[in-house]
């Protein structure tokens, strides 16, 4: 069994948010997270990281303009292979290092800023 969570956390620059998500972590005893709408500039990514989980690995899309979904994991727990990067969804795979099981996980960004229901197409037939 894998302990995992995603949440729209609506920006990560106030010290309540990373409170937040560090208890989440904690409680919860996750082993992979998803953040979503980060809001987080490039140059503040490490500081915010290493408020939120020491001892974690993160992958944080920085290519596109949205930047909005981190991934996080416990890597002596379980190992993360990213499959692919689309503006509002990361496909990746999740091993489970002590049971040798593997599952996929597609965090998804469903931005409703005036997106057209045509543009939205690419991420429906994902």
């Amino acid at each position: 069994m894998i302990n995992l969570a995603v949440w729209n956390v609506r920006g990560l620059n106030r010290r309540d948010h990373q409170v937040a998500v560090s208890d989440l972590i904690s409680e919860f005893q996750l082993q992979f997270v998803g953040l979503l709408e980060t809001r987080v500039s490039i140059r503040n990514v490490a500081r915010i990281q290493s408020c939120l989980s020491h001892y974690w690995k993160w992958f944080v899309d920085y290519t596109g303009p949205g930047n909005r979904i981190w991934l996080a994991w416990k890597f002596d727990e379980v190992d993360v292979n990213v499959i692919s990067v689309l503006p509002q969804i990361i496909h990746c795979s999740v091993l489970i290092r002590h049971t040798h099981i593997s599952v996929l996980v597609s965090v998804v960004y469903g931005a409703n800023d005036g997106v057209s229901v045509a543009s939205c197409g690419n991420l429906w037939l994902t």
